[in-house]
């Protein structure tokens, strides 16, 4: 099924990532940024990935509109599970071959099934998108095995849950402070992420659209607005600018 909006939305989101790692990679050579595409785009192309990230939950929960029980969620496994592996596995010998990395610092077997604990033990680090992904894939099988009427409920549940866990870390921990970031539990910085919120944020959206299309749109697209603008400024200002610069990746 090709949703035309959401294909679109793909491309902008495919240009901002290009994008921001190109910009990187040009700094690291000696390129002044100044004034051009890649100072712009070097600030906040990361987006791109929650971008990604908000599709894959609003996909998972239109394309499974017809599939229940344990025949729909193996082929929903399987056609998941192919469509990461195979792709990952090809580029994953490709950056192996032509870079002849050491593997002493890194987790091959969770290289290999996207399982290692830190992105720093991926042999291809940028490949930690694909561990969220594979994770939320996971997650909406197991799903597969309620009744769909029960979805929306436990999605909210687990939605609910995460926000508390995180808000406990944030505040009795400080999680994402850059000295007991890197020395966290994978509890915050990965099974209860922020980023799993994106996905299930997409399935809300995906919920919203099934059941009442455009009614409110605008109303809730300014209250998104609002929140956004209202959460970069208290990052820019109460998190030493964390979260807007993305050092958190």
């Amino acid at each position: 099924m090709q949703i035309i909006n959401v294909q679109f939305l793909r491309a902008i989101a495919a240009l901002l990532v290009v994008f921001y790692h190109t910009s990187v990679q040009f700094i690291v050579v000696g390129g002044d940024t100044s004034g051009n595409i890649f100072s712009f785009v070097s600030t906040f192309g990361y987006i791109g990935v929650d971008i990604f990230f908000v599709i894959s939950g609003y996909i998972m929960w239109i394309s499974t509109q017809n599939t229940k029980g344990f025949k729909g969620a193996i082929s929903f496994i399987y056609s998941r599970l192919t469509r990461i592996y195979l792709t990952y596995w090809f580029f994953l010998a490709m950056m192996y071959y032509f870079y002849h990395k050491s593997l002493e610092n890194f987790d091959v077997l969770g290289s290999v099934f996207l399982t290692a604990t830190s992105s720093t033990k991926l042999l291809l680090q940028v490949a930690w998108t694909l561990q969220y992904e594979l994770y939320f894939y996971m997650f909406f099988a197991l799903l597969l095995f309620f009744p769909r009427r029960y979805f929306m409920k436990i999605l909210l549940t687990v939605f609910a849950l995460i926000v508390a866990i995180q808000i406990y870390g944030v505040m009795h921990i400080d999680t994402y402070a850059k000295d007991v970031l890197n020395g966290a539990s994978t509890l915050y910085t990965f099974w209860t992420s922020p980023f799993v919120l994106e996905f299930l944020f997409g399935s809300f959206v995906g919920y919203y659209f099934d059941k009442r299309r455009i009614k409110y749109l605008i109303p809730i697209v300014l209250i998104i607005a609002i929140l956004l603008m209202l959460s970069i400024a208290y990052q820019s200002h109460y998190m030493d600018s964390s979260y807007v610069e993305g050092y958190y990746l």
